[in-house]
């Protein structure tokens, strides 16, 4: 059997000059001479299996040992069969991994062993192909040891299964934890000597597609479709419990607005409902997020919160644009807007997680994702892009009508002030977890917007300080900065706005005094507590209106009493 290199990139080439030349072809039994993958799109490639590996067919012979379901081939050593969750590779060798291969997939549905990618790290940053399992990934006999890894797993068991690994590097540098499909290295560019695989289950909530609905549901539990053909796929929002949150100055709350948020308070439990997933041709997509389809029919779930008269401008310019020089979407699009796109805190959790379920659904096939140009537009695109998606597949749109020749409509996950699914939380934990977490257990949000201003609030930062709390103002923050801040904290006061969204990546268990009006009717931040285990507090202080009772008093602010800040001072 002989391997062959082609075209390798010379010493003093550059990843992008070497980009496409790269290739690795084995000729031996079963294999045509020149036949290697395809590489990925846009990525310097080396292609082509182990010399050493099996012949294409579905016995696989080398992981023929009775618990081996990966084999690497290590440099100096040949290959290595192991399992997942045990080392592949040996600690302190310095021996470094040229090429892995993990098995098949096994039967069942889902399979019990899924189906797992490979894709390999090298020198100047070229990269393997995806390669599927029962193939061999990376090279053999040249000396090229590896210098990262990730793993992905297909789009029929990712929503079953989880993917994380643990990787030690030849210069002693041990990284642990790491999601399957973040690459890890060594800060000194080490060769890979050892790799640690575990899969395990997911929890039986996100992705679960529902094939029938009841009969008969219960009123506002679950969404009937009827005969709508434009509904694609229904997932499973799960149920989850709730309790009351810890209200101080509780009796100040004005009747109505109490009442408006008993709704959710008092439910305890909110039962499972449906994330309905719609493909909408020839759809046309104005203002904040409303979706017109070819008959101009609004497309449901896309104008709640928006007056008759504004659906019936934006239904006018739609119009108005056909024919028109419009901008125009080719092949499939992604719906990422809603009402006050400018709202960080209705970013992370109403637009976000409809592109991180849409990818993750997707699972690496071609799609846009539409947002609204607003002024966080820089964190949007950047908490896009962390979760794998492509910034050239962000079409960044305004008011003006978009034609889109397919478009994904995602509905479901949030009724403002009613409810929140619990998915919602789990797309941020998920993106938080590459980033570090902060050195601050205890932090204070500031608030510098012009509505529900806290009007005390340097007496509050004060007697805080002296507590040991750190002042924050997160809008100063980028993203990742104001995750690592929240990651690292225990214990979170601030008034009620947009950066305490971040409270979302708190870990569970930890302590939220959020500070308010007493007349307003908010249950956002409560509804993402209960997600994210937190014990969540609130402390209600007085309008500064005098008048709690009229409408919209919460407007003119809040100020807290002496009593208050005794409470604070004793956090």
């Amino acid at each position: 059997m002989k391997t062959e290199w082609m075209d390798l990139p010379q010493p003093d080439e550059s990843a992008s000059e070497a980009a496409g030349r790269v290739k690795a072809i084995r000729r031996g039994d079963g294999q045509r001479d020149g036949e290697s993958p395809a590489p990925a799109p846009g990525l310097p490639a080396l292609e082509g299996p182990m010399a050493d590996a099996p012949p294409p067919d579905d016995s696989v012979p080398h992981l023929s040992k009775p618990d081996a379901n990966m084999l690497a081939h290590i440099s100096m050593r040949g290959d290595v069969l192991g399992r997942a969750g045990a080392w592949l590779g040996e600690r302190g060798s310095r021996l470094a991994i040229e090429a892995i291969m993990v098995a098949p997939a096994g039967a069942g549905p889902p399979p019990l062993w899924p189906s797992v990618e490979t894709q390999l790290i090298y020198l100047h940053g070229l990269r393997t192909p995806w390669t599927p399992a029962g193939e061999a990934c990376g090279s053999v006999g040249f000396g090229l040891g590896c210098l990262g890894v990730r793993f992905r797993l297909s789009p029929e068991t990712s929503a079953f299964f989880e993917c994380r690994y643990d990787i030690a590097f030849t210069d002693g540098t041990l990284r642990e934890d790491v999601p399957g499909a973040v690459i890890a290295r060594a800060p000194s560019g080490a060769a890979v000597e050892a790799i640690r695989l575990r899969i395990s289950q997911r929890e039986p909530v996100p992705l679960v597609v529902l094939n029938d609905l009841p009969d008969d549901p219960a009123p506002g539990e679950w969404e009937t479709e009827g005969a709508d053909p434009a509904v694609r796929l229904r997932l499973l929002s799960p149920a989850f419990a709730t309790r009351m949150p810890d209200i101080l100055n509780a009796a100040s709350i004005p009747k109505d607005a109490w009442q408006a948020m008993a709704v959710s308070f008092d439910r305890r439990v909110f039962g499972a409902r449906t994330i309905t997933v719609r493909l909408i041709e020839d759809a046309i997509v104005a203002g904040e997020g409303v979706v017109f389809d070819g008959d101009l029919t609004v497309v449901r779930g896309t104008s709640r919160l928006m007056g008759d008269a504004v659906v019936e401008r934006y239904r006018q310019m739609a119009r108005d644009s056909r024919g028109a020089q419009t901008r125009r979407l080719a092949g499939m699009s992604v719906l990422c807007k809603t009402v006050n796109p400018n709202n960080y805190g209705h970013f992370l959790i109403e637009m976000y997680p409809k592109a991180w379920l849409a990818a993750r659904l997707l699972s690496g096939r071609p799609a846009g994702y539409i947002i609204h140009q607003t002024d966080n537009l820089q964190i949007a695109q950047d908490a896009l892009t962390r979760i794998g998606i492509n910034p050239y597949a962000i079409s960044v749109t305004n008011d003006e009508p978009v034609h889109c020749e397919q478009l994904i409509v995602i509905d479901g996950l949030t009724s403002h002030g009613v409810y929140q699914s619990p998915i919602c939380a789990q797309a941020l934990t998920e993106l938080a977890e590459p980033v570090p977490a902060g050195h601050h257990p205890k932090i204070f949000v500031s608030r510098h917007a012009q509505g529900r201003v806290l009007h005390n609030q340097e007496a509050a930062e004060a007697v805080l300080r002296k507590s040991g709390f750190a002042i924050v103002d997160p809008g100063r923050l980028s993203l990742a900065e104001q995750i690592a801040l929240f990651k690292g904290a225990n214990t979170v006061v601030g008034p009620l706005g947009a950066a305490l969204t971040n409270i979302a990546f708190c870990p569970a268990g930890s302590t939220i005094v959020a500070l308010t009006a007493q007349s307003f009717p908010d249950t956002f931040f409560w509804f993402l507590s209960q997600h994210c285990g937190h014990d969540y507090r609130e402390v209600r202080c007085r309008d500064a209106s005098g008048r709690p009772e009229e409408a919209r008093s919460w407007e003119a602010g809040f100020t807290l009493s002496d009593e208050d800040l005794a409470v604070l001072a004793a956090l």
